[in-house]
């Protein structure tokens, strides 16, 4: 056997193991199942850790003074506290050591024994623990009386994390208690169950035992009238408590809906761009890109966005178009609507013309966070630009040939009547030879301005491009 604040080593007087002392003792355990007397299970929770000894030290001490047996399954810690009280006490443990009347035994090897997969084991519990109370009955000085113990082993599985084995740990001692008479105190710090969600597993333990005793702040109250004061302060804190907790709760449902009503708009915000056939570019402060629109990249030709991220957006454009670029961030990035056209080819080298406007996005401080760049395909409103213009030059062709045609072929009409007269009056016959060859020049005169006239019209129609120079390419 160990020192007084040790641990037993064995459960009966052969020190075998568990087991075998289960087969020692099991005629007599037949003999003593029929219970001398109702059983007490109660718990104590605690604040103060050497508050809590003291209380357990005068439980300990108390069964010892009358006779009965004790049973200590406890950390290392409180069976040397409990040690160290009692014998100031003037009790010898070691005296009851001997006459098996104090049994002290480890908790967290004690609860290996039976513990399986993380859950206590009902056949094993029985095993180890069993064993344990006869030979403290055995050993009572007063056989009617019951059995003290101490069970620390809930607490250590509480902390673990473990509750509901814990629970059901209690439940076993429960089951335990039908068979032998022992009162059976356990303990919980009452930090355990400061967590959230912890006061419905608090009440399971408390309905798990016959008796509760409260923290010390509340049992070393002096009289009746400071025990009721108390009760009705925690009462008044606990209303407190749960008027915060609903205003809490009320907070957290209202940031709830507007973190939803956010993600709506974040939603819509998307949508709208994604759905958006401009080419929408967001860029840092310092004009390199930083995102790129579904949109945008498919108008540009571009299937994978990530080499160009992170580059200056002014470098896509060509060399040509890089001041007007540049003087529009200039403007942006000062806080005003900078905007330009320009023409650059997309990835795959497909020409385009673009309408760009660069403006400023703000961060809530009213800072300039980032630029947002919108870049529009104008390429067929160019085209029909270049189209509108090459008609109208046309037409402007077309009026200045019929001027020149009108002006030519009034006067060469009158010649061509004043020849055809010279040749059909009679007696002046020695002119009709000389005017055959100015005759056949002017018939040829049709021919000639047909020819310049579509000439005109296909030098106005192939001169000229909406894309002369589009060689910049994303």
């Amino acid at each position: 056997m160990a020192g007084a604040g040790g641990e037993l080593n064995s459960l009966d007087p052969s020190g075998g193991s568990a087991g075998e002392a289960l087969e020692v003792w099991a005629p007599a355990m037949a003999h003593a199942r029929p219970s001398a007397g109702p059983s007490l299970h109660s718990v104590q929770f605690y604040e103060d850790d050497s508050v809590f000894l003291g209380d357990l030290s005068e439980f300990v001490g108390s069964a010892l003074g009358s006779g009965a047996a004790c049973v200590m399954i406890a950390t290392e810690a409180h069976r040397g506290g409990v040690a160290d009280r009692v014998n100031a006490w003037g009790i010898d443990l070691s005296v009851a050591i001997r006459a098996g009347r104090y049994i002290c035994l480890d908790a967290e090897r004690t609860l290996a024994k039976f513990m399986v997969d993380g859950w206590p084991d009902e056949e094993c519990f029985y095993s180890v623990i069993e064993p344990v109370l006869l030979q403290a009955k055995l050993a009572t000085l007063q056989k009617a009386a019951p059995i003290a113990a101490f069970g620390e082993m809930v607490a250590l599985l509480w902390a673990e994390g473990k509750c509901e084995a814990a629970i059901r740990l209690e439940q076993l001692w429960n089951e335990l208690s039908r068979r032998h008479n022992f009162s059976l105190r356990c303990a919980y710090s009452i930090e355990c169950f400061g967590q959230n969600g912890h006061d419905g597993l608090f009440n399971r333990v408390c309905d798990e035992h016959d008796h509760v005793v409260p923290t010390e702040s509340y049992t070393s109250l002096g009289n009746e009238r400071e025990r009721l004061r108390m009760v009705s302060t925690l009462q008044q804190k606990a209303q407190t408590l749960q008027a915060a907790v609903a205003e809490r709760e009320q907070e957290i449902a209202q940031r709830k809906h507007v973190e939803e009503k956010l993600r709506r708009t974040e939603q819509f915000a998307q949508k709208v761009v994604e759905s958006s056939v401009d080419c929408i570019k967001v860029l840092d402060i310092e004009g390199r890109v930083e995102y790129m629109s579904a949109p945008g990249q498919r108008a540009l030709e571009i299937e994978d966005v990530g080499p160009f991220l992170g580059r200056r957006w002014v470098d896509f454009w060509k060399e040509e178009d890089r001041p007007r670029a540049e003087a529009a961030l200039a403007k942006a990035q000062a806080g005003g609507l900078g905007s330009f056209e320009g023409d650059c080819a997309t990835q795959k080298g497909t020409p385009k013309s673009w309408d760009v406007k660069i403006t400023p996005a703000l961060s809530g401080d009213g800072k300039i966070e980032r630029l947002i760049a919108v870049s529009r395909d104008i390429t067929e409103l160019k085209r029909a630009q270049m189209a509108l213009m090459q008609a109208e030059k046309l037409a402007a062709a077309g009026r200045l040939a019929a001027t020149i045609a009108h002006e030519i072929n009034n006067p060469l009409e009158a010649v061509t009547n004043f020849i055809y007269l010279a040749k059909t009056t009679e007696g002046i016959p020695e002119c009709a030879g000389r005017l055959r060859l100015p005759t056949g020049s002017l018939h040829a005169w049709p021919r000639l301005r047909s020819r310049h006239l579509a000439f005109i019209a296909t030098t106005l129609s192939t001169s000229g491009s909406a894309f002369p120079n589009s060689s910049a390419k994303w």
